[in-house]
């Protein structure tokens, strides 16, 4: 299997980044629904909370451990 090139990443990066956007969105109006209908909205509150925390975990790490490389190469 080839590395993916620079073109190829920068394509996956944003089309990942634009179905992220569509379900944290999407996610918002059914809470919001649900709220107004007095349903059970809270399940929908930790899916959004829980997908925010484990984007922000990830993207704090990954820039630590990519930084940490190019300091080690100094």
């Amino acid at each position: 299997m080839k590395k993916a090139d620079e073109m190829q990443v920068y394509i996956s990066l944003k089309s990942t980044r634009l179905a992220w956007t569509y379900c944290i969105v999407f996610l918002l109006i059914w809470m919001w629904y649900q709220y107004i209908k007095g349903q059970y909205w809270e399940i929908l509150l930790i899916l959004i909370s829980s997908q925010l925390m484990v984007f922000w975990a990830s993207q704090i790490f990954l820039k630590r451990r990519i930084v940490g490389k190019y300091e080690e190469q100094d």
